[in-house]
């Protein structure tokens, strides 16, 4: 959930109570806090949702990304995201009469640029169809590795997100696809995703393939070296487990790109 609100505002669940997301990786933890009121949510999180395998690229220097690819470290944070979605239409029903519209905001603040940049989503059920989409835009700086902060380097790019999928009572599936837009570059980067996920009693399982279409550098995981690779396959596996009504546990492999293992848990209340 952490991923998806930091992507499409709308995503933010809007019932009433609170969640407490963590994603453990190494000494490090992700965290996103979510309040619901019956009607409106919002979400706010410190976490990225760049080179993450929901999340779009990240831009980073070639020795930088070989030496944390290497290492195996997670792509570093620098923004803060603030999101906030109300539910504006919410009909209940059975098969195609039952349809639910949510509308969401975002900002985020980068505290390298000090910069505030602003997004927007929406978020649809019709039936077993969802559907959603946003657009935002979105800044990075970056130092120079060898001279440190005595030239920086500032990314001004837009990120627009759709996606469709389908709720068969135990299986849930969804194509999604995001594409990237650097300013006054004509370039473009582009993820598409493929997800299911199976609902057994208290567990979901996930499992996932991620193409990303874009001209950066990929990283060899047999040979240890950077490779140029316009097409790069990435695959995810997950399992979440509902402790109680109140609490889930999770363990994932890929999601930070670096062919690791991470857990996670979640508080509702």
């Amino acid at each position: 959930m952490g991923t998806q609100v930091k992507i499409n505002p709308s995503a933010v669940p809007t019932e009433a109570g609170y969640g407490l997301e963590g994603l453990f990786y190494k000494d490090q933890v992700d965290v996103a806090l979510i309040r619901g009121t019956g009607r409106v949510g919002a979400a706010i999180s410190p976490s990225n949702s760049e080179e993450t395998f929901f999340g779009p690229p990240g831009f980073e220097n070639t020795q930088d990304l070989y030496d944390r690819k290497r290492l195996a470290d997670k792509y570093p944070s620098q923004k803060y995201t603030l999101a906030a979605a109300m539910s504006v239409i919410d009909k209940r029903g059975s098969g195609l009469s039952s349809f639910n519209l949510k509308l969401g905001a975002m900002v985020k603040y980068n505290k390298l640029t000090q910069g505030f940049t602003t997004g927007l989503g929406l978020n649809g059920i019709l039936g077993p169809i969802t559907f959603g989409g946003s657009l935002y835009s979105d800044q990075t700086q970056l130092n120079d590795p060898y001279v440190g902060d005595a030239i920086k380097t500032q990314f001004n790019y837009h990120v627009k997100t759709y996606n469709v999928g389908l709720f068969l009572t135990s299986i849930v599936l969804d194509y999604s696809h995001i594409s990237l837009q650097v300013e006054d570059d004509p370039s473009m980067a582009e993820v598409t995703l493929l997800t299911a996920s199976l609902l057994i009693d208290r567990f979901i399982v996930t499992v996932a393939q991620r193409t990303e279409d874009s001209q950066r550098l990929s990283y060899n995981y047999d040979t240890k070296q950077l490779e140029t690779k316009y097409t790069k396959q990435e695959y995810f596996g997950g399992v979440q487990y509902r402790v109680t009504k109140n609490v889930m546990v999770g363990a994932f492999y890929n999601y930070y790109l670096l062919h690791e293992g991470s857990l996670s848990m979640t508080l509702f209340f």
